[in-house]
């Protein structure tokens, strides 16, 4: 099994998760090929209005927030794609938040 893995900027706030989830021309190792994310990469999700979700661990079973509640938002800035999550009280949200909280989630 082969992980792919990309360094985000994560913080949190309360029961927020904010930070940076795609930076821009940063390369990142992923499948054993290089990739580098070039500005502007969203913008037609973005501006298209698309349903994002925040998954925990790709799994689209454990959604943590997603802009269709407005629970996630996100900013298209010149270093990368931010955003900022409300998580709601629920057990998936709520390990995500401590293993946030103790500097255990990075990407």
């Amino acid at each position: 099994m082969r992980l792919e893995f990309r360094s985000a900027e994560l913080r949190s706030d309360g029961r927020t998760l904010f930070g940076r989830a795609a930076p821009y021309n940063v390369p990142a190792t992923v499948g054993g090929f290089s990739e580098r994310i070039s500005p502007g990469s969203f913008s037609r999700a973005l501006r298209d209005g698309s349903d994002v979700m925040l998954l925990r661990d790709h799994d689209t079973n454990q959604v943590l927030a997603r802009t269709m509640n407005r629970s996630l938002v996100l900013d298209d800035r010149p270093d990368g794609l931010h955003f900022r999550a409300e998580l709601a009280e629920f057990t998936s949200a709520n390990d995500a938040l401590a293993q946030a909280r103790a500097g255990l989630l990075a990407g």
